[in-house]
């Protein structure tokens, strides 16, 4: 499995919903809409409804302030400027 974004390519961040219709990442909301370029990659495990699972998270730089954030992949989207 390889990751769907590379070093240094520019994204934007997304709200992410669940079946339910709430938030998936809150934390992230303040980020939603903006955009960075991608610093470094890492495939994470979670638990999803019992089973693990592999998902690619990013580090993020932030455009706007420059911070640095951990965004995993299905809230990415590329940049197309």
């Amino acid at each position: 499995m390889e990751p769907k974004y590379t070093k240094g390519q520019k994204v934007k961040i997304i709200s992410v919903g669940t079946p339910h219709g709430q938030l998936k990442y809150p934390e992230l909301e303040e980020y939603v809409n903006g955009s960075g370029a991608i610093v470094d990659s890492h495939l994470a495990k979670y638990e999803i409804h019992g089973a693990p699972t592999d998902i690619w998270g990013y580090t993020v730089r932030i455009e706007k302030d420059d911070r640095e954030v951990t965004v995993l992949e299905d809230a990415l989207e590329p940049l197309i400027r």
